[in-house]
């Protein structure tokens, strides 16, 4: 007899980082992957990258906008961003902008 599974959340799993993972711009990767092309930050499609400064915790990271909004907004400009922060290592996660 097996016993009743719980039902798959939206959430993301959380988990400890490996000794040899590594957090770079919200993605884990193993730390020989980084820079290579099998990093999962590497893509042939365009990017548009933001770099931002959350006011209230100084907290920086990066967020992967459309084109329309890396035209729109410039260097000091405020925006809001909606982010989720990991709860062990703090990383962000999943950081959108929010019109």
């Amino acid at each position: 007899m097996t016993s009743p599974s719980a039902p798959p959340s939206d959430e993301p799993v959380q988990r400890e980082l490996a000794p040899d993972e590594i957090a770079v711009d919200s993605y884990v990767m193993k730390k020989n992957v980084r820079g290579t092309r099998k990093d999962p930050r590497a893509s042939t499609q365009e990017q548009w990258l933001m770099k931002v400064e959350a006011v209230r915790d100084r907290k920086h990271f990066t967020i992967h906008a459309d084109r329309a909004h890396f035209l729109k907004y410039k260097v000091g400009d405020r925006v809001r961003v909606r982010y989720k922060v990991g709860n062990y290592t703090g990383t962000v996660w999943d950081a959108t902008i929010e019109d």
